[in-house]
């Protein structure tokens, strides 16, 4: 984890001996805190005065429509105009919450990782259910000898940092 290039704000599972890859894999689960799934977006100020946010599908940007967006009170935005913008999901608004400019991309995410991102912060897989998982995993035979390691528990392991 020291070796990131950026903060951790989840957990990925996968087999123990695949390579990681970065983005989306089917061999791979990846978990976040429902505050931390994020959406990249291109940002514009369209002529009347309308916020706009665009996602990438198939190479070409694609406008995202009935999408309400949030920023600090006062901001002038016409400052984020034409510019990638990181946004996570306020449901208590209804609306994604600008959190800040993306000065290192040039683009915005794909349609797929708004997709993807939407369908974590509705679906119901806490850190509890996740948790009470992979104890039933940990509590299969072939990791026997991890749970006399660890005093049985993932739960406890993962408390315990």
């Amino acid at each position: 984890m020291p070796s990131l290039p950026h903060t951790a704000d989840g957990l990925i599972f996968q087999a123990w001996n695949a390579t990681y890859v970065p983005r989306e894999h089917d061999g791979c689960l990846k978990w976040k805190y429902p505050g931390t799934n994020t959406v990249d977006f291109l940002f514009e100020v369209g002529v009347d005065g309308s916020n706009l946010l665009y996602l990438q599908e198939h190479g070409n940007k694609k406008l995202i429509e009935g999408c309400k967006i949030m920023f600090k009170d006062g901001s002038d935005l016409s400052l984020y105009s034409g510019r990638i913008i990181e946004c996570s999901w306020n449901s208590h608004e209804d609306a994604w919450i600008f959190v800040r400019i993306q000065t290192d991309k040039s683009n915005p995410d794909y349609i797929s990782v708004y997709e993807e991102a939407k369908h974590n912060i509705e679906g119901s897989l806490t850190e509890d259910i996740l948790l009470d998982e992979i104890d039933k995993v940990a509590a299969l035979p072939i990791f026997a000898d991890w749970v006399k390691l660890y005093s049985g528990s993932f739960r406890n392991v993962w408390r315990r940092q």
